[in-house]
């Protein structure tokens, strides 16, 4: 009989916590199914009855790191902060959630290498991507229409933070020493809001 309710639960985020570990430690490629069977201290039948395969485990921790991600920035983008303060409040809420969980950041480094080359992960990663870029363009064209911001092409201011972000993981994971994630990202706004003041 399979375990029930919160029992069910709280095993299956036990093999995700121990398959990040050996993910950040090993890579995806690398690491075995044994292996998380050892880190998590359960059989390896235990993992196949919660997770179908590795590339299901992986999936799995990776949209439960963005669903808690959408569940913080959602009130952010709803409520009546102004555009520059949706920003800056979005802007601290993402560097408190990477300083949180660096382990995660090789992992997916990791993920995205396999975006080319399969077609459902490239899928999923279209579709947790999607709300951020309309929900940060929509903060941005609110900002135009309320005469906060000069009128700029929204989708693609959108779309360059994120990339701005993206790249920020890629040196983080290769070079941490550049990497000052909070003071960086002051100085991202500061500039980004200048160039958006009205002429």
């Amino acid at each position: 009989m399979s375990p029930k309710g919160d029992v069910a639960d709280e095993r299956r985020a036990h093999i995700m916590q121990a398959a990040l570990a050996c993910f950040a430690r090993k890579g995806y490629h690398l690491t075995t199914m044994d292996d998380i069977a050892q880190e998590s201290g359960l059989s390896k039948g235990s993992l196949y009855w919660y997770f179908n395969s590795k590339k299901e485990l992986f999936l799995s921790i990776f949209e439960a790191y963005f669903r808690q991600m959408e569940t913080a920035i959602q009130p952010i983008l709803e409520g009546t902060l102004s555009p520059s303060e949706k920003l800056h409040a979005l802007a601290e809420m993402l560097v408190d959630i990477m300083a949180e969980a660096q382990s995660f950041v090789g992992v997916m480094i990791d993920f995205w290498s396999q975006t080319r080359y399969e077609e459902d992960i490239n899928q999923l990663v279209r579709q947790i991507y999607e709300p951020y870029y309309q929900g940060l363009a929509a903060i941005i064209e609110e900002g135009i229409q309320q005469g906060e911001f000069r009128p700029v092409n929204a989708a693609h201011l959108a779309s360059l933070l994120m990339a701005v972000y993206d790249g920020l993981m890629m040196q983080w994971l290769v070079m941490p020493e550049w990497v000052d994630l909070a003071g960086q990202t002051e100085t991202l706004l500061d500039t980004l809001l200048e160039g958006l003041r009205p002429r």
